[in-house]
C-alpha cells in the first residue's frame, strides 16, 4: 500500500482506531509513522501525538551507536560550548545519550595521576620530569607534590 492511500484510509477511520494504532506503534512501518502523526495532530489528538514523540525519540536513542565510539567527546564539547551551549545542557544531553560525561572526567582524571605516580616511581626512568613537563604542562611544584603523594 502506498502512502497516499495510507493517508486516505487513515482519514476514513475514526479517532479510536488511530489511537489504537498508536497503542501498537511498534508494528508500523517506519515510513508509516509521520502520516499517523499527522492525521493525529489534524484532528487534536495530542496525547497520541505525544506517544508518538516519545516513541520516536526512543527509537532515535537506541538507534545511535555509542557516542564515544563516534566522535571526540573532548572535541564534541568543545565544539558545543563554543557556539554557545551551557555546559549544564551539554552534561544532560550526553548523559541521555549513555555518556556520563563526570565519570569520565574523573576516570581520566585517576588514570593520569596514576601515570605520573608509576613514572615518578621507576627511578631509572631519566625522561619522567621532562616527559610530565611536555605532556601535562606541569611545573617543578606540581611534579613534587605529585611524587609526594
Amino acid at each position: 500500500m502506498d502512502l497516499e492511500a495510507i493517508k486516505s484510509n487513515y482519514a476514513q477511520m475514526d479517532n479510536y482506531e488511530l489511537i489504537k494504532l498508536v497503542d501498537e506503534i511498534e508494528k508500523l512501518r517506519e515510513e508509516i509513522i509521520p502520516v499517523l502523526k499527522t492525521e493525529l495532530t489534524k484532528r487534536n489528538e495530542a496525547l497520541a501525538v505525544e506517544k508518538i514523540d516519545t516513541f520516536l525519540n526512543r527509537d532515535k536513542n537506541k538507534k545511535e551507536v555509542d557516542l564515544e565510539e563516534l566522535v571526540d567527546i573532548d572535541e564534541y564539547v568543545s565544539q558545543r560550548l563554543a557556539s554557545g551551549e551551557l555546559m549544564e545542557n551539554i552534561v544532560d544531553d550526553l548523559k541521555s545519550r549513555g555518556v556520563d560525561l563526570v565519570s569520565r572526567t574523573l576516570e581520566r582524571s585517576l588514570e593520569q595521576e596514576s601515570y605520573i605516580d608509576s613514572l615518578l616511581e621507576n627511578s631509572s626512568n631519566t625522561f619522567t620530569k621532562e616527559h610530565l613537563k611536555r605532556k601535562y604542562a606541569m611545573n617543578d611544584d606540581e611534579i613534587k607534590s605529585s611524587s609526594k603523594k
